[in-house]
This record gives C-alpha cells, structure tokens and sequence, in this order.
C-alpha cells in the first residue's frame, strides 16, 4: 500500500519520527499508548479510522489512492504534529463593531489572506448581508463561494473570522511543505480538497 520511503517523508512531513507497521493492506500509525491511526485498504477504497482504547472511530473514507496519500499526510500532520495557534483570539471575543474588527484583523494577520465585504479570489471573505448579520465564505479564483458560517452576528462570527484566515493560512504552508518534501506538483482543484473548500 505505502512503503517506508513514503513513511520518512512522511515524518519529514509531521515534524516527528511517525512509529507504524505496514502490510499490504493496512498501516497502523502509533500516536501513545492508547490512540493508534488505521489506514485500511478494502477494495478500491482506503478507511482511515481512530482506536482510542481499543474504540474505533472513523476518520475520513479515500476513493483513490492518490486521494489517499495527499488526504492521508494532511490527516497525519494535523493529528500528530504541531497543533494550530491562534494567539490572539482573545483580542476578538467582545468585538461587536466592523471598524474595530477591521482593524485588528490588519494588525494581527496577513491582508492576502482575507476580505471585508469585496469578493476576492482565494481568500476568506466576510459580508455583510443584512444590519448585524454577516455570512464568512472562502471565495476560490474563480469567485465561487464556498460557505463557512452564513446569517451569525458578532462577536461570534468576528471571531470566528479571526480563526479562519490563521487556518487558511496554517494550510497553505501545509501545502507548500507537501509539494516539497512529497515533490508533487497539485492541482487546483486538489489543493482546494486539501484546504477543505471542495467537496
């Protein structure tokens, strides 16, 4: 299924030494002693699921093997490596006004990756859609929208505005590292997918 080249980059990948075994149909990856990850191949179709304790919970179904290895190392990146920081979400728990909020996102993450009110390509956009209501959707390069929260008011949705371009952003750089240490050239719309945008 995967071989052990594929598992050191996948280590290089997560920032840690992955532990596992490996047969032709199944990987086990070890997290500690009581979480293991399972990837297992039936058919044409690769599971992956949790074993807490001996319970097993499952994660996400692949439908092809490349879908698989790129789903896979984002999967193992997220669970095993460095968790998302969001410094300063507290900044934005009690933010009810547009203008305040407008300017906190500037100071406290990247203007590429978001935009008030202007759809805009390959950004996380917030609008407002009626007084007090905004809706918070990804917008691709080809201006399709895809739907995050729609109809919530601050401070939820401010902050929660605040969250997602630190997520956004966070991906993108799980992207890049892919394509380098895996060497893969992605497309559009597999990166989307990887982002979470694309169903």
């Amino acid at each position: 299924m995967l071989d052990m080249g594929y598992i050191n980059k996948l280590s290089e990948y997560v920032g840690k030494k992955i532990n596992c075994s490996i047969d032709e149909k199944r990987i086990v990856i070890f997290a500690d002693a009581e979480v293991n990850y399972i990837l297992n191949k039936l058919d044409t179709r690769y599971i992956l699921s949790m074993s807490e304790r001996g319970v097993k919970t499952k994660l996400a179904e692949f439908h092809s093997k490349d879908e698989m290895v790129r789903s896979f190392s984002f999967w193992m990146r997220g669970l095993l490596g460095n968790s998302i920081d969001y410094p300063n979400v507290s900044k934005f728990e009690d933010v009810e006004n547009l203008d305040v909020l407008e300017n906190l996102i500037k100071q406290y993450t990247n203007c590429n990756l978001y935009s008030i009110n202007q759809m805009s390509g390959d950004k996380i956009v917030l609008t407002v859609i009626e007084e007090d209501f905004y809706e918070l959707s990804f917008v691709d390069r080809t201006q399709k929208k895809h739907l995050i929260e729609h109809r919530e008011r601050a401070p939820f949705i401010f902050e929660r505005f605040y969250t997602e371009i630190i997520h956004y952003g966070e991906m993108l750089k799980r992207l890049e590292d892919y394509t380098i240490i895996f060497d893969e050239k992605l497309s559009y719309e597999n990166k989307l997918q990887l982002l979470g945008y694309s169903k």
